[in-house]
């Protein structure tokens, strides 16, 4: 059975560098892209993304990007390393 992980990752400034900060889930693409939003105000930078996943099989799909917010660290914007 095919279903979706909705990950936030926010990104904080640290002098001059943007780095990863703990990566949050949401129960729906609506609940991931408000949260991402909100983040967006306090953060350097958020990505928003889905990846579909098949519990049965392990196996998982490659992340998509909903959304993306402010400045994240090069290689984060095209492919997420999650």
């Amino acid at each position: 059975m095919n279903k979706h992980k909705f990950c936030v990752q926010p990104f904080r400034q640290r002098g001059k560098t943007v780095e990863a900060e703990g990566l949050r889930e949401a129960r729906d693409e609506a609940s991931a892209l408000r949260l991402g939003e909100r983040l967006a105000s306090t953060k350097a930078g958020v990505i928003v993304s889905k990846q579909r996943i098949d519990a049965e099989l392990g196996d998982y799909g490659d992340p998509e990007i909903l959304a993306i917010h402010g400045q994240v660290p090069l290689g984060y914007d095209g492919v997420i390393p999650f």
